[in-house]
């Protein structure tokens, strides 16, 4: 069972002293690094505590979660296939592929239909049991940081986490993790919310993306930067990222807000009213700028490459390929 890391009052990422208090939503107080620019929650849940955030009710029930997570399956595939096209740009040919809290296993399933060796993690067992029994993904059903979820390392060449680094305790053994299970020269590919963005400053402590709980901390680029060190991993690309959502699922959130805000209140009988008529089942880009893709390479560490066979031969660092975006 994977406890809460002791923050002692410092930042989870770079470990600065007393990061001074933003906000408190949802009863749960907000801190601000003013070193990393971290955004976190200071009480985050662990072990039974976390699992149960993402039950059913998470995916089905609206609110910070999902109004019909699997009732938006086109949708989500449709955005799987954008994903799938960044990673193209990468340059790499379809190998072994980790997604990170893969929910339902949609974007699994398309990058298999491309040739893709996939496996998955998933916390909750409602999405874990779609994933897994109706469309036959190897899938563990574990957190990331459980001790069970424990593949051969270095054995994957992509690994990915969209829209799920927010949520796990602990980023700095996230990132330890990803080291040891990515190959060296393997790829990272990470989507992620923006607390820097103009939509975010725009909103302050009503940011929509700002519901802990579940969402338990929000990087900038610095952030990442930090995280994902140097000597360990070359950063290749970060720019805003736009995602297919279902306006039911868009219009959901912003009702959540609206039931924590006085300033949205007066807005919930309209969306209200949208989500129930057949807008609400149109596919919607969402591109507020509040989102945002990153991507790092594996590098190995003290300027040793790895060699399938074992051996440690010394080399100087691979170029970053020109150009290289997702």
């Amino acid at each position: 069972m994977v406890r809460p890391p002791e923050t002692d009052g410092r930042c989870p990422v770079c470990q600065a002293l007393s990061p001074p208090l933003a906000f408190v939503k949802n009863g749960y107080p907000m801190h601000r690094c003013t070193s990393c620019e971290l955004v976190f929650s200071s009480q985050p849940p662990g072990g039974d505590k976390l699992e149960a955030l993402y039950s059913a009710e998470y995916f089905t029930a609206g609110g910070a979660g999902y109004p019909d997570y699997i009732a938006d399956e086109r949708t989500h595939r449709r955005q799987a296939r954008t994903y799938l096209k960044r990673i193209a740009k990468l340059g790499i040919s379809p190998g072994a592929l980790l997604d990170v809290g893969c929910a339902a296993g949609f974007f699994l399933d398309e990058a298999r239909r491309n040739g893709w060796r996939v496996q998955g993690c998933e916390l909750s067992d409602y999405a874990h049991a779609h994933a897994s029994q109706k469309l036959g993904l190897d899938v563990a059903r574990a957190g990331f940081l459980d001790p069970t979820f424990a593949p051969r390392p270095q054995s994957f060449d992509v690994i990915t986490l969209f829209n799920v680094l927010e949520h796990i305790p602990d980023p700095i053994g996230v990132a330890d993790k990803l080291f040891t299970l990515l190959r060296p020269g393997g790829h990272l590919v990470v989507e992620t919310w923006d607390p820097n963005s103009w939509f975010a400053r725009l909103l302050g402590s009503r940011w929509p993306t700002y519901a802990p709980p579940t969402v338990l901390y929000c990087f900038t680029k610095r952030t990442l930067g930090r995280l994902f060190r140097p000597g360990r991993w070359m950063p290749i690309g970060y720019r805003a990222s736009t995602k297919w959502i279902s306006l039911d699922h868009g219009l959901s959130l912003l009702e959540y807000e609206a039931d924590h805000s006085r300033a949205f209140r007066v807005l919930k009988p309209i969306l209200s009213a949208v989500r129930r008529s057949f807008l609400g089942s149109l596919d919607v880009p969402y591109c507020l700028g509040d989102l945002a893709v990153a991507s790092f390479r594996r590098e190995s560490p003290e300027g040793f490459r790895v060699e399938w066979n074992g051996a440690r031969v010394r080399s100087r660092p691979e170029a970053q390929p020109p150009g290289v975006r997702v």
